[in-house]
């Protein structure tokens, strides 16, 4: 708490994953270290958010949705990479946003996950501006499209926003896309998100 009042910092992120490595009781362990922060947080006006699995097999072995929904400010759903490359459809990423709120999260708590990189065959990631220097065969990355196509779906469904993976892995000089600096990041602003969350 010290470090995050010194350095002005918002709030607390916490990531937190168990899916098949999950023992009985983990998803409520985890309720509670998120309401143990909460607690802390609280009095001081700042954020705890949770980043999320995005991937279904997952969700249902690592949180209990309902109360984790009462206790943070926002969940990043981490579908980063589950649709990648497949213009200009995300049926899992969907699926995944869709279960959250099933399960009683409230929407406008969701921000969706959109990666600024692809993944090839081995596989390995290859960084936005890799892409564009390299034109690797077999990368799986999103088109602009898509990205303007999930955007468009946060804002239908009435989500939170977007939550971006990462900042490094795109283009941030503009060297290589030759679409300005951070092309991925100025797309989702651009084309959608100024709109809806000034």
């Amino acid at each position: 708490m010290e470090i995050m009042n010194a350095e002005n910092f918002d709030g607390v992120n916490v990531l937190w994953v168990y899916g098949q490595l999950s023992q009985p009781g983990d998803e409520q362990r985890f309720t509670l270290l998120m309401k143990e922060l909460r607690d802390q947080l609280a009095p001081q006006g700042k954020l705890l958010t949770a980043s999320v699995s995005g991937v279904i097999a997952d969700i249902g072995n690592s949180y209990e949705i309902f109360e984790l929904s009462r206790i943070v400010d926002f969940f990043n759903v981490m579908t980063f990479e589950v649709d990648l490359g497949i213009p200009p459809e995300f049926p899992n990423a969907e699926a995944a946003m869709q279960h959250f709120v099933t399960a009683g999260a409230l929407a406008i708590q969701l921000n969706m996950g959109i990666a600024t990189y692809g993944i090839g065959q081995d596989p390995d990631v290859w960084a936005k501006y890799e892409v564009c220097q390299d034109n690797p065969i077999g990368v799986s990355i999103d088109s602009d499209a898509t990205i303007i196509a999930k955007v468009d779906y946060i804002k239908t469904k009435g989500f939170g926003g977007v939550y971006v993976k990462s900042l490094d892995l795109d283009d941030f000089n503009g060297n290589y896309c030759k679409q300005g600096d951070y092309p991925v990041i100025q797309l989702i602003k651009a084309c959608c998100v100024e709109e809806s969350f000034p």
